[in-house]
């Protein structure tokens, strides 16, 4: 049984994500603007056109109830948004990207451990099944102050994550 906590749980996705060759091109993510929260970053996720496509990765705010699990373990379901950003208006390409988010989620793991995936390794759980996805039309500025089409969606997803709060 894996126990783990939220930053494993989170790390554990952009794992997944960065290292999934749907989502590499000559070898690198095609994001060219992450926002990972590790460290004191601005929470503003306002790509500029030259940053797109665009990811950001970060808790869903609501409430999660901790169950008890065994005598002092318990497991919380830690909801998490990915929110993604893509140039022009484009849903074919739109739709492949978060498919592919999705797809790496369940199924990306590190080549010394084919058969575990990644968010499998860090919470001993796939995610959960159910996902919520919503997709806007917006209007982005470029560094030269230019409005631009891009697409935003938010990915909302639940891991489940156990935790020993005495140790």
């Amino acid at each position: 049984m894996a126990i783990g906590n939220p930053t494993d749980a989170r790390n554990s996705c952009w794992d997944a994500v960065l290292n999934w060759p749907a989502l590499k091109v000559g070898g690198e993510s095609i994001f060219r603007r992450k926002y990972r929260f590790d460290d004191d970053e601005s929470p503003e996720v306002n790509p500029t056109v030259e940053q797109l496509p665009a990811l950001a990765l970060f808790p869903t705010p609501g409430d999660s109830v901790a169950q008890d699990v065994l005598n002092r373990v318990h497991q919380f379901d830690y909801r998490l948004t990915f929110i993604l950003f893509t140039s022009t208006w484009n849903l074919e390409t739109h739709d492949t990207y978060w498919q592919s988010v999705m797809r790496a989620l369940f199924q990306s793991a590190d080549s010394a451990t084919p058969g575990v995936p990644y968010v499998k390794a860090a919470t001993g759980f796939d995610p959960r099944e159910a996902f919520q996805i919503a997709t806007d039309k917006i209007m982005l500025t470029s560094t030269a102050g230019a409005k631009t089409k891009a697409l935003l969606s938010t990915i909302s997803f639940t891991l489940r994550v156990r935790f020993d709060p005495r140790s």
